[in-house]
């Protein structure tokens, strides 16, 4: 029998505390970003720091477009609450429009040299950006693996793939309130069932 949570009602939780275990970049066209570093350095304890250096070898970037992905571990990683995409050089004009990809990108910005407006006449670099598992204390998820996947378009083609891996660290169980209007995920009439109910995503 399908598993359907109503509109409102509770479910128990437990807010993840991110330990970061891994992260990988891929390049889907070779012929355009060649990665020189790829890595997390552990700082100290639940301290762990971030190096990116994408070398873009067709320049300048002029259309940029992300798609963000949320996955959770079981029987491989699959997708869980979170896909979301934009058009980077829209957002940077304009970033208070994007509460989402607003938070992301302030805690990349102090670290990159992507601080500015397209197009990008340069390589893409972040350097030394501190992971701390503080960060996330308050993300009311079910504990677990996670992995965020960004992938990254140029001129519509996907080029980049970036998969950060999360482990979990448990805290005291939370109640979270499911609302209709959240903005962080999919539109919810997405995740309705036949009866009108939301669909439990476990």
């Amino acid at each position: 029998m399908p598993n359907y949570l109503s509109k409102n009602s509770f479910l128990m939780v437990e807010p993840l505390k991110v330990k970061f275990t891994n992260i990988q970049c891929e390049e889907l066209d070779k012929s355009f970003v060649s990665f020189k570093n790829c890595s997390l350095k552990a700082r100290a304890r639940d301290t762990i720091s971030f190096h990116l250096h994408a070398a873009m070898l067709k320049l300048p970037l002029t259309d940029i477009k992300i798609n963000a992905q949320l996955f959770v571990k079981g029987n491989g990683y699959r997708p869980f609450m979170y896909n979301n995409s934009l058009d980077f050089c829209q957002f940077i004009k304009k970033p208070n429009r994007y509460m989402f990809w607003k938070i992301i990108y302030g805690l990349v910005k102090p670290f990159s040299n992507v601080n500015h407006t397209c197009p990008y006449n340069h390589d893409i670099i972040i350097d030394n950006m501190i992971l701390k598992i503080e960060m996330f204390d308050l993300i009311p998820f079910p504990t677990n693996d996670y992995m965020m996947q960004f992938q990254f378009a140029f001129h519509d083609a996907y080029k980049i793939k970036v998969r950060q891996f999360s482990g979990e660290n448990n805290l005291p169980p939370k109640e979270l309130l499911l609302v209709d209007n959240c903005t962080v995920h999919k539109p919810i009439e997405m995740l309705k069932s036949g009866d009108g109910n939301i669909a439990s995503t476990t």
